[in-house]
């Protein structure tokens, strides 16, 4: 093949990768869960913050639902959440001395 053609067909197959994680990206979407039913994986989690433990680096909090309560861990200080808040978290499930607990990536306040 001419390199001007390899260059075309190497353009349109990357502009098709793009457009389909761009897709993707918007139509997959974290299941929802009651903590009592997470286990391992992203999830997301909605419920109350019922404690909350700030150190230097990160922030560490409780969050309760009808089934349960989850500890949530975020590596963010700058955090503007209150006990009694209403919360959506999504992050990865992870054990943390035995205990399971929730790696926030996104806090939404509900």
């Amino acid at each position: 093949m001419k390199d001007e053609t390899m260059m075309k067909l190497s353009l349109i197959i990357t502009l098709i990768g793009i457009i389909t994680l761009f897709v993707l990206t918007e139509v997959i979407e974290v299941g929802k869960y009651n903590i009592a039913e997470v286990t391992e994986g992203d999830v997301t989690v909605i419920g109350t913050i019922i404690d909350i433990i700030e150190y230097d680096k990160l922030t560490v909090f409780k969050v309760e639902d009808s089934s349960g309560e989850i500890e949530v861990v975020v590596f963010d200080t700058e955090l503007k959440i209150g006990k009694g808040d209403k919360v959506e978290v999504s992050g990865e499930i992870s054990s943390y001395k035995g205990k399971k607990q929730l790696e926030a990536e996104s806090i939404i306040l509900s």
